[in-house]
């Protein structure tokens, strides 16, 4: 690591963990730790940069970048420089690093990628300065470069990899969050005198059709229903009873994509409004099928549309 001096934290700790000997002044180190070390750090910096920008880490750049960063790590103890000069020469480490890393299209992306490299250089540092501290040490140390209190080192190790984990969780989210906006619909069934308002997705991979009248199936979750109408009503519906409340109420045959032939109760609403930026849409008798999965995404939603109904 190249902005600061957890860099050489990092190093001692993994010298105490694989028998290394250091000293405070004449130090004896093992210079494949010092490789290894680094180029793991290095490489989940550029990846969680790469992965924050939505661009493909290719290995072969990723471990070009993280050597360069490594040979920069190594050769700096050997002189002895003003700090100003230090802090330029790995500025212009970390510059070539991510230009390494990735065949940027525009000045705009390079700059976006140097800035998160940065910040996560010293989110990763903090990360760990938060381990030590919460294990009785002295962060301050990292400041440095000393390791002045005994930490077990798989909970350093262990903090820069959960890190990075929750980063690459986090953009997936981000990510599939924005992908899925486009396609969320504000929706409204009637079925009788009850409306039921749910947030709902267009599923291009719902094809379901009805054998009986040939119309397209939306698919409801059941704990919306659950909201609006009575445990009775439900239960007499999802063993396909004729109720009060829900009408036609019948089953559909359909495969999942395993190939496993299923049945899915389904019952005709009065009619479903869509709303979406360009006005709303009322379709009459609409065939609606139930299920008790949840739709666990980026977004909430508890409806799936059928793409034909919005002329997809």
């Amino acid at each position: 690591m190249l902005f600061d001096k957890f860099s050489i934290f990092c190093l001692k700790v993994f010298y105490v963990a694989v028998g290394g000997v250091l000293y405070n002044a004449g130090m004896e180190v093992y210079v494949e730790y010092v490789i290894i070390d680094n180029l793991i750090v290095n490489a989940l910096l550029i990846m969680c940069m790469l992965k924050t920008l939505g661009l493909k880490a290719h290995a072969l750049r990723v471990f070009v970048s993280s050597a360069f960063g490594t040979a920069a790590v190594c050769v700096f103890p050997f002189f002895k420089i003003p700090i100003a000069f230090e802090v330029v020469s790995k500025i212009c480490v970390g510059v070539i690093m991510v230009l390494v890393s990735h065949n940027f299209k525009t000045i705009k992306h390079f700059v976006y990628g140097f800035l998160l490299f940065v910040l996560y250089t010293f989110l990763m540092g903090g990360a760990c300065a938060g381990m030590i501290k919460l294990l009785g040490g002295n962060p301050e140390s990292l400041g440095g470069g000393n390791y002045d209190t005994i930490v077990p080192v798989s909970l350093i190790i262990l903090a820069v990899f959960v890190y990075a984990f929750i980063i690459f969780r986090l953009t997936k989210y981000i990510y599939r969050r924005k992908d899925m906006l486009p396609f969320m619909q504000k929706a409204t069934l009637k079925i009788g005198d009850t409306c039921v308002s749910v947030n709902a997705y267009i599923d291009s991979g719902n094809r379901l059709y009805d054998k009986k009248t040939g119309a397209p199936i939306i698919i409801l979750s059941a704990f919306a229903l659950e909201k609006v109408f009575g445990k009775d009503d439900i239960a007499s519906l999802v063993f396909g009873e004729k109720t009060r409340v829900f009408k036609d109420v019948h089953f559909v045959s359909y495969s999942t994509v395993e190939g496993v032939a299923k049945k899915m109760v389904v019952f005709v609403a009065d009619s479903l409004t869509i709303e979406s930026n360009v006005g709303a849409k009322t379709f009459e008798n609409v065939c609606v099928g139930v299920t008790f999965k949840k739709f666990n995404d980026a977004i909430n939603f508890e409806m799936l549309l059928h793409p034909s109904l919005m002329g997809i």
